[in-house]
């Protein structure tokens, strides 16, 4: 169903499982979600090669739009909206 509802995606995976990368990205999108231990954000952000990366976390609140150099470990991969996506987790600012 997402390849109908969606185009087609320049993104591709990044890195292996447990590999720790570095990237300058945009911050596409960021969403409030309620969990069980307060809130959190899940950001999507996007590389210069248009490489899509997830991350969701309490710790950071950060605008949309904004362009950020971070460091994160890969923890896995997943394909969203016919667009394949990093997810990432521990990222920090560098």
């Amino acid at each position: 169903v997402d390849e109908i509802l969606y185009p087609p995606s320049d993104s591709k995976f990044q890195g292996k499982l447990d590999e720790r990368i570095e990237r300058t990205v945009t911050i596409l999108g960021a969403k409030k979600i309620e969990g069980q231990y307060g809130t959190s954000t899940f950001y999507l952000f996007e590389d210069a090669e248009g490489n899509r990366y997830t991350w969701t976390t309490s710790s950071r609140d950060w605008p949309i739009g904004v362009s950020k150099r971070i460091k994160g470990t890969v923890k896995g991969h997943a394909k969203a909206r016919n667009e394949e996506r990093t997810i990432l987790t521990r990222c920090t600012e560098v």
